[in-house]
Parts: structure tokens; C-alpha cells; sequence
């Protein structure tokens, strides 16, 4: 199939399994479809290494049409970014303290304590998120990122809470554009 000769600890090194590399493969160029799980794990290692893998799967599929891969590349990327966005519509958001933890909990299994960090910094003391935890900051999902939030700001007394909230929004809107930016990596290498 296409990833032969993709080397296992390339893929675990970006935090994708195989299966999901299959699966995107196949959806690309064998008509296959991919999981939701699989558009997260997709969406968390970010469109660059979407691209890098796109492009070596091309270069063994010397039959595909190029640009019709390009297009079916694309449109599985925007819609595992549309995935990845409501991921966490399936997270239970109750009211109660118990359930709000173990949300919370979920919530965490999702995203690194650097990301985590990082983008509580960014809120409450400035700088910016970086790209590659703006895509598991999307990959968790705003349920997630809104959770987080509140959390910090209990715990962060004399804080701005409007200019907080701001700042919560705009690194959120920021993280999202980097995700759905189109990369010009495949157009280069397409020639």
C-alpha cells in the first residue's frame, strides 16, 4: 500500500499511529474514509506534517492523479480541522462539581502540560501560543480550551477577567487560523 517504507518511529515521533496513517492514505487515494479519532491525531501533529506524509505517499503512487489527490488531500484536512474544532461536543458538560472534574479530566488526556502551560501563560502574562500547540490546543477542542480557562482564572485572583477573556478568545482565533491556513508545502513540491 502507500506508507510502505514509512518508518514506524517517524510516525510515533509525531504522535500519529499507523492505523491512522493508513486510514488517511486510504482515504486520499483509495476512496477510504477516516475515524474522527483519526482526524484528531491528524489535526494534533498540524498541516505540515499532514503534507510531508501526503507527499511521500504521492511520490510511490506514480499512477494518481496529482491534482485530484491534492484536492482529496485538502478536503480531508478541512474536514478533520471540522472535526477537531467540535471534537469535544461528545464531552458531557454537566453542572454538577463531580462531573465538571471528570470533564476536566478528559479534557487533559488530550493535551500536554507544556501546551497547557503555554497557552495559560500567553492568557494571563502575554507572548503567544506556539504553532504546534496551537494544534493540540484545537485538537482538544473549545469545550476544552473554555474549561481550562475558567479553571485558571479561579485560581488567578486580581486578573483582569474582561481582558482575560479576550485574550482566551484571541488565542483560540489565532490557533484555529493557524490550523485552517493552507500551507504551501504541497503546491512547492507538486511541480
Amino acid at each position: 500500500m502507500i506508507l510502505v517504507g514509512f518508518g514506524i518511529s517517524t510516525l510515533e515521533a509525531s504522535h500519529i499511529s499507523i492505523d491512522c496513517a493508513w486510514e488517511v492514505g486510504g482515504s486520499i487515494f483509495e476512496g477510504g474514509s477516516v475515524t474522527g479519532d483519526c482526524c484528531n491525531e491528524l489535526v494534533s501533529v498540524g498541516k505540515t506534517y499532514h503534507d510531508l506524509v501526503f507527499n511521500f505517499a504521492l511520490a510511490f503512487k506514480s499512477n494518481a492523479d496529482k491534482s485530484k489527490a491534492l484536492a482529496k488531500s485538502t478536503q480531508l484536512w478541512n474536514r478533520c480541522v471540522g472535526i477537531a474544532i467540535s471534537h469535544t461536543s461528545s464531552i458531557p458538560i454537566l453542572t454538577s462539581k463531580a462531573s465538571k472534574s471528570k470533564t476536566m479530566d478528559d479534557c487533559k488526556k488530550h493535551i500536554s502540560i507544556k501546551c497547557a502551560r503555554e497557552v495559560g501563560e500567553t492568557i494571563f502574562k502575554g507572548g503567544s501560543v506556539a504553532d504546534g500547540c496551537c494544534y493540540e490546543l484545537v485538537s482538544v477542542g473549545k469545550i476544552c480550551h473554555d474549561l481550562f480557562f475558567n479553571y485558571a482564572l479561579e485560581s488567578t485572583p486580581n486578573v483582569d477577567k474582561s481582558r482575560a477573556l479576550a485574550k482566551s478568545t484571541q488565542v483560540w482565533n489565532r490557533c484555529v487560523k493557524i490550523i485552517i491556513s493552507p500551507i504551501s508545502s504541497i503546491s512547492e513540491t507538486e511541480n
